[in-house]
């Protein structure tokens, strides 16, 4: 698995959706990005803190930007 940079951890199934859960290992801005050519959606944590209150962290802001995926933001 050297050449694959996610770890598929657990997945889920119900109905129609399938959730599939990546750890993966890289920059944090580039690797989410790179990882959504294979994703339907990317969900994706904003980190709480002085930015978060007038905006997104730039990794966050990276991901929504360059993602091939829709993107969903969970805030704290």
């Amino acid at each position: 698995m050297a050449s694959d940079p996610h770890e598929r951890n657990a997945v889920w199934s119900r109905s129609h959706v399938v959730l599939i859960e990546d750890v993966i290992h890289g920059h944090p801005g580039k690797a989410p990005v790179e990882a959504s050519a294979d994703a339907d959606l990317v969900v994706i944590g904003a980190r709480p803190g002085l930015r978060a209150v007038f905006g997104l962290d730039a990794t966050t802001d990276t991901v929504i930007d360059h993602a091939l995926a829709p993107v969903a933001v969970a805030r704290p």
